[in-house]
């Protein structure tokens, strides 16, 4: 981090009418993840992605936002984040500014993701040395602006909630809803949705990295609990729970329980909304050929009884809090692994 650099990032963010945080793992150290909230609150400089790789703003605080069209974006800094938009992002007139540890990348060959100034260092260090000079009348407009965009957005989920909640199958946002309520430490490779989760706590959720690991979250969620002696919830799609090596989980949770959740949509979901993305009018997706769309149903989450523990099958929303209820209370008094596998609709 250079002292020029310092000063025109600074007046990039004078001149901003409409910038926009984008971190990503910036949330791995407490310092920088109290940093960051202090620099966003203080500028009310709103926050997309806050929940990343890691929690890295928490999702109950005003600049907390879901929505956000960064075509709109006048500049945009990206905390902590090798690749802060997709490349068809097509917007020459906004500026960019990049904080992190290593903002050029090196590991990624054709990173393609260009920046006009690079802070590189410490995060805290870097947020807190920021002082753009911004006239406070200009902070409260901002400030009720993201205030009322925030409201409609809660007001909108709390309203598909309570729908969601009436249905007869269960949808993967109700769940990640239910999940949130357990006020635990999240591990996740897919399928949670922190918009619905809404984790706020540092160290709080906990994701796939970038460089992939499908299947990661089962044996970090173990990891943790050994280290910090919390209960912990691990939450995968069915997928993600084979790549997570089933029996290798099991014999370590059987001494180390945690509450493993799974979202079973009994077909290929992440592999076939790839397909729908790229080739949006593909013939496996528009009739439904893309291999594995029509799955068998298994109770899969059985293995766990290998292990002395018990699978829980799930198939509406009013039969979650008992499911939870139950798997906690089997983790708390009989030292066993639960398994809730949750039979959910083929969305997200």
């Amino acid at each position: 981090m250079y002292n020029n650099n310092l000063k025109e990032a600074e007046k990039l963010i004078e001149k901003a009418k409409n910038p926009v945080i984008i971190p990503w793992r910036s949330g791995r150290r407490l310092e920088w993840f109290d940093s960051l909230i202090n620099f966003a609150n203080k500028y009310a400089i709103p926050v997309i992605n806050y929940a990343g790789e890691v929690l890295n703003y928490p999702a109950d605080m005003p600049m907390a936002i879901d929505n956000y069209n960064i075509n709109d974006a006048d500049l945009i800094l990206s905390v902590e984040n090798d690749i802060p938009y997709f490349p068809r992002y097509n917007n020459p007139n906004c500026k960019i500014i990049a904080i992190d540890v290593e903002p050029l990348y090196k590991n990624i060959p054709y990173l393609g993701i260009d920046s006009d100034i690079f802070l590189k260092g410490d995060i805290s260090i870097i947020l807190d040395s920021l002082n753009p000079k911004i006239e406070d009348n200009i902070i409260e407009e901002r400030r009720q602006k993201i205030k009322e965009i925030k409201d409609r957005e809660e007001k909108s989920k709390n309203e598909e909630i309570l729908k969601l909640s009436k249905r007869s199958t269960i949808n993967p946002r109700y769940l990640s809803w239910k999940i949130g309520k357990l006020n635990m430490p999240v591990f996740t490779d897919y399928q949670v949705d922190p918009r619905y989760s809404r984790p706020n706590k540092f160290s709080s959720y906990f994701s796939i990295p970038d460089a992939g690991y499908l299947g990661w979250a089962m044996g970090a969620a173990i990891g943790y609990k050994i280290s910090t002696g919390m209960d912990t919830v691990v939450a995968v799609g069915d997928g993600s729970f084979i790549f997570g090596v089933p029996t290798a989980f099991g014999y370590a949770a059987k001494d180390f329980p945690v509450l493993c959740i799974i979202f079973d949509n009994s077909q290929w979901l992440a592999s076939a909304e790839s397909v729908k993305d790229v080739f949006k009018n593909s013939y496996a997706w528009k009739n439904n050929n893309f291999p594995g769309a029509d799955l068998k149903d298994y109770d899969y989450g059985d293995i766990i009884k290998i292990f002395g523990g018990k699978n829980i099958i799930i198939e509406k929303p009013d039969e979650i809090d008992d499911g939870i209820n139950e798997g906690m209370s089997i983790i708390k008094k009989n030292k066993k692994p639960v398994i809730l596998q949750c039979k959910v609709d083929r969305t997200r």
